[in-house]
């Protein structure tokens, strides 16, 4: 369910430094009991694009989950790597750059994808459609003093070691 004018307030708020460090900090741990739900604890009451991506660990080779927002390009999905703006990249995008398949799972239900990154004609519209979504990702560039990557995620038959069901 939607609140009226919560989305406008949290997308508005999502702007801030604040929120930045709130989202990096806080969010995750508030986030994962509500996988079950299909929703996260950032998007309840908000129309939000959500996902869950699982990527496997560089280093690790263990299944890593993350909710991220998404933009929606036809049957792929696009997923920005902004990090909250952090000049460090995030975890999962050096994970898919290490291993581009992946799980991504919308509305509860999960498909194996492969992940590659926007290409340079690609990423102005992929950018401005990501930035409707969540006006935050251009505070985020700005601070981020790093190019943010752009993953597109096109969907694949099921992939080998990859759990591709909902969670």
């Amino acid at each position: 369910m939607t609140v009226p004018g919560y989305s406008g307030l949290i997308r508005l708020a999502g702007t801030t430094r604040a929120f930045a460090w709130v989202g990096a900090h806080v969010l995750p741990a508030l986030d994962r009991p509500f996988r079950d739900r299909r929703r996260s604890v950032t998007s309840l009451g908000t129309d939000f694009p959500l996902c869950y991506l699982t990527t496997t660990g560089r280093q690790t080779g263990k299944q890593r989950t993350a909710a991220l927002l998404y933009v929606a390009d036809g049957d792929r999905a696009v997923v920005i790597a902004s990090n909250f703006g952090s000049r460090s990249h995030p975890a999962w995008s050096l994970n898919l750059l290490a291993n581009p398949a992946a799980t991504l799972t919308i509305d509860g239900v999960g498909r194996a994808v492969l992940a590659r990154q926007a290409t340079a004609g690609e990423r102005e519209g992929y950018w401005r459609d990501a930035r409707r979504v969540w006006p935050g990702y251009d505070g985020y560039r700005r601070r981020a003093g790093r190019e943010i990557r752009l993953f597109v995620l096109e969907p694949v038959a099921e992939l080998p070691g990859l759990d591709s069901k909902p969670f």
